[in-house]
C-alpha cells in the first residue's frame, strides 16, 4: 500500500511532466500546494464566479454541455478558495 507522503510524490512528480508537456504560451498553473504566502485566494473565487457566470450563459442558450463544464470548472475552483482561505 502507498503511503500518503508517496502518493504526495507521485502526483507532484506527474505534475511536473504534465508542465513539461504542456505548451509554455497557456496560462500559468495552478499552484502545486495552497499555502496563504503563495495562494492569492480571492483569484479562486473570482474564477469561479467568472465560470458560473459562463455557465449560466450557456444554460441560458441550450447547451447544457458547456454548461456543466463550466459549471464543475467553477466548482472546483470554489473548492480551491474555499481551501485557501481556511489556510489563513
Amino acid at each position: 500500500m502507498t503511503s500518503l507522503s508517496e502518493a504526495h510524490q507521485k502526483a507532484l512528480e506527474a505534475r511536473k511532466k504534465m508542465l513539461d508537456a504542456r505548451p509554455k504560451d497557456t496560462m500559468s498553473p495552478l499552484p502545486d500546494k495552497i499555502v496563504p504566502e503563495h495562494a492569492i485566494c480571492f483569484h479562486y473565487f473570482e474564477t469561479a464566479a467568472f465560470l458560473y457566470a459562463v455557465a449560466a450563459n450557456a444554460y441560458s442558450v441550450g447547451n447544457f454541455v458547456a454548461g456543466q463544464m463550466y459549471e464543475a470548472s467553477a466548482y472546483q475552483h470554489l473548492l480551491l478558495g474555499q481551501a485557501c482561505k481556511e489556510q489563513i
